[in-house]
């Protein structure tokens, strides 16, 4: 027999077999460990083997106490409470049977483990260990099968007075009541509401008058803070905000701020402080005086950004309030669709003002546009061989020029390669960017529960990080590059294509390098995170300011020029030769569509 066992475990049998039944036997285990919850199930204490008698016989020393509940003992575990008597009185044969090393009629290795009960039995809620009828089965609720043992009744027996008054505090509050916010609140108002016993004791007390007007007060405390009512409740853990709400998009709060606590900003009476990897809040309790603390209703003039943002604060951030990214910046950032700060009203007043003027110029001329030559033979050649297109063929047709026309750039690279790769440098970054920007934007004001958006606009996501500074630094090449051949080689042009426009390639290497001289500033001012250097010029740039309590002051001042500039360029577009950016694209899909449409 012994060998075959051994066969077994060889075989590999013995694991499957074995690592089942030990998951079971756990789970059981768990299952009848006693409850730390301060609310009692009624039905289910009515059918345990503790459901007739009173709860002072158990809880006798509840009435010598002159606090009940006790603020300093809330914070105990449930066996601390346990004193062996209380069972002992009237299970004395266990407590003997442990003497001799026996419990549920075997013998076991360390009595001395057995002695705290609680520590697998609920004494609410422990079913008898006398035999149940057949017809009960344990893996139903117990309140579903009350005409197996006896007859169906419509209500459960009425309780003593005194246990009515325990009950009254202590009878657990089922979700769908109308009524359990405000039993909850009561319950937990006991204490926390009790001004006086609070400031006496040292633990926060609740403004009652001003938590009714709260943004939560039809709320059940349970909601936030659902292991508050049972043992242990200082450490309890709180539900997060998210769990409920949705994040607020970047126009309502300036920047995604996805490494700062909810509380942080809402709280009332806290002071916000630098976390491991997020901003976090303390609050002094004053004990003269109840807390306001749930008034999560803050609005700008209370000081809500001002509790980060102001000189000397401690947690990394700038000492302005600065304005949410305006429209002005889609081309390279996930913006908002805002256009509430000066230098963007200003920038984008004379962009469409010089749009508008050449549109009038335009239009007066009645000339096509320069660069785009008349249809000549080969083009009336290829209109024929369009003509019998189907719809289908057609909107193939359009997308195809627009793939290879506009987006891979197919006739500059006909005309120079190497002024295509250069054009390119510069290009793609900037669809890149504005494509993730769009896709992050759209998504956070569409799906602001998802975590997609949210990634995207995370700055210190390894992926993002990376790929913010892998683009910028192709558009500085191309800035560079184009530079230095315009330089070596100032006669040569393109027939048809513009010539360069040097105040374009200024304010665009401005942009970028102001750019990551900001990124390296917030990772100086906020401290490196785990991933920095993916980053990699912003987190190079950021140790040169290391250690230099004046960054967030200085920071918003270099965060406007950047805006200044971005906004120069904005401006000066209509009159660039980087207008073609724009119209180009236009152009060419307009044209496209019109030869389609010839072929029919």
């Amino acid at each position: 027999m012994l060998e075959a066992y051994s066969k077994k475990y060889e075989s590999g049998l013995f694991p499957w077999i074995a690592i089942p039944v030990l998951t079971v036997v756990l789970v059981l285990l768990m299952g009848i460990q006693g409850e730390a919850s301060w609310f009692i199930d009624h039905g289910r204490f009515h059918v345990s083997v503790h459901g007739r008698i009173s709860c002072f016989e158990c809880h006798g020393d509840v009435r010598k106490e002159s606090l009940h509940p006790d603020p300093m003992a809330v914070n105990k575990g449930l066996n601390d409470f346990y004193r062996l008597d209380q069972c002992s009185g009237c299970h004395r044969e266990v407590v003997e049977n442990l003497d001799s090393g026996v419990h549920a009629g075997e013998r076991v290795k360390a009595p001395q483990e057995y002695r705290v009960c609680t520590a697998c039995h609920d004494p609410h809620y422990q079913l008898t260990a006398k035999k149940l009828p057949p017809a009960f089965d344990q893996s139903k609720p117990v309140s579903l099968q009350c005409g197996v043992c006896h007859a169906e009744k419509t209500a459960l027996p009425a309780l003593s007075s005194d246990d009515e008054g325990c009950m009254v505090c202590h009878r657990l509050v089922e979700e769908e009541d109308p009524g359990a916010a405000k039993k909850v609140a009561a319950f937990c108002f006991k204490c926390h509401g009790d001004y006086q016993v609070a400031a006496g004791l040292a633990f926060p007390a609740v403004d009652l008058q001003a938590y009714g007007f709260s943004t939560h007060s039809g709320q059940s405390c349970l909601v936030c803070h659902p292991k508050s009512a049972e043992f242990g409740h200082g450490g309890q853990e709180r539900i997060a905000c998210l769990a409920c709400h949705n994040r607020h998009d970047e126009k309502v709060s300036h920047a995604a701020h996805l490494d700062v606590s909810c509380e942080a900003c809402h709280l009332s009476g806290i002071v916000p402080v630098r976390g491991p990897d997020k901003v976090l809040w303390q609050i002094e309790l004053k004990p003269d005086q109840p807390g306001n603390l749930h008034n999560m209703t803050l609005k700008r003039e209370e000081g809500s950004c001002e509790r980060c943002h102001h000189k000397g604060n401690p947690v990394g951030a700038a000492a302005m309030v600065l304005p949410a990214k305006s429209i002005m910046c889609m081309p390279c950032h996930a913006a908002t669709f805002s256009a509430g700060d000066m230098t963007t009203i200003i920038s984008l007043f004379l962009f469409l003002a010089g749009m508008t003027s050449l549109c009038i110029v335009w239009v007066s001329a009645r000339r096509p546009i320069p660069g785009e030559p008349a249809p000549g033979p080969e083009a009336h050649k290829a209109a024929g061989n369009r003509r019998g297109m189907d719809i289908l063929s057609k909107t193939l047709y359009v997308l195809k020029i627009v793939a290879l026309d506009i987006f891979l750039q197919r006739r500059l690279f006909k005309q120079s390669v190497l002024r295509w790769f250069i054009h390119s440098l510069i290009f793609w970054p900037f669809v890149f960017r504005f494509l993730w920007g769009m896709t992050a934007l759209l998504t956070s004001l569409w799906t602001p529960g998802s975590s997609l958006p949210w990634t995207m606009l995370d700055k210190n996501d390894h992926l993002v990080a990376f790929l913010f500074d892998f683009s910028g630094l192709m558009i500085l090449s191309g800035v560079i590059l184009t530079t230095l051949r315009r330089v070596r080689a100032r006669s040569e042009d393109i027939g048809g294509l513009p010539g360069q426009d040097w105040p374009v390639l200024i304010l665009l290497g401005g942009i970028v390098i102001i750019g990551f001289t900001l990124e390296g500033m917030r990772i100086a001012m906020t401290g490196p995170w785990p991933g920095s250097g993916y980053a990699f010029l912003g987190y190079a740039i950021s140790r040169l300011f290391t250690d230099n309590p004046a960054l967030p002051e200085i920071y918003g001042y270099v965060w406007y020029l950047h805006a200044i500039v971005t906004g120069a360029l904005v401006a000066y577009l209509p009159f660039s030769n980087l207008l073609h950016m724009i119209m180009a694209p236009v152009v060419i899909a307009m044209n496209a569509i019109s030869r389609a449409g010839e072929s029919g």
